[in-house]
């Protein structure tokens, strides 16, 4: 499990396809002590539960299967700047909401309208996601735990204040930009238990 708080930012330094349903991602960061590391811990990378395979003296990678790449977006370009959260371990305070690191969709930026220092940003999501967004719920959004403003029809906006904008890669968003979604998990069991007691009932 996760808290949705990004710990590090890493860079994409190489991607390797091993299969036709396996890619090997390298990854570097500047603020990660790799002696701390050990093949099997798992961290969150864009809002992705990924497990690490192997580790060298500035980068380590992780192994994405096929499936996952099939539902997320933005893991495997060279380049790409990613949000980094270790998983929790018994004892860690609980400080943000509960994040499983499983990523339900992808969602594509609308709108970024600046106020301030902060942005309101508008994501559209895919129809079959749209229907567990509720106003001020919480949505992760590339790793990042927000609270959902305001939603219209398949489409819902956030509030990026000046530490999410600067310490994540929410903060490097354009129009058009596609981002990795994670739906409320309580958001999506009362839905289920809706729907079932309705067929029940019909």
């Amino acid at each position: 499990m996760f808290n949705g708080k990004v710990q590090f930012q890493g860079k994409i330094i190489e991607a390797v396809t091993i299969s036709e349903s396996i890619v090997q991602v390298s990854i570097a960061t500047d603020n990660l002590d790799y002696k701390s590391l050990k093949k099997g811990d798992i961290m969150l990378h864009n809002g992705c539960s990924l497990t690490i395979s192997e580790i060298a003296d500035s980068y380590y990678q992780v192994l994405i299967y096929k499936e996952t790449l099939s539902c997320t977006t933005g893991l495997t370009q060279v380049g790409n700047i990613i949000n980094i959260e270790p998983a929790l371990k018994i004892g860690d305070p609980l400080n943000g909401n509960m994040v499983t690191g499983f990523i339900d969709g992808v969602a594509i930026v609308d709108n970024i309208n600046p106020i301030g220092e902060c942005r309101i940003i508008t994501f559209e999501l895919m129809p079959e996601l749209s229907k567990y967004l509720v106003n001020k719920s919480a949505i992760v959004i590339n790793g990042v735990s927000l609270t959902i403003n305001h939603v219209h029809l398949n489409k819902f906006e956030v509030n990026l204040g000046p530490r999410t904008i600067s310490s994540t890669n929410l903060g490097r968003l354009s129009t058009g930009t596609t981002v990795n979604i994670e739906i409320n998990q309580l958001a999506k069991y009362v839905y289920q238990f809706i729907n079932n007691m309705g067929l029940k009932t019909s």
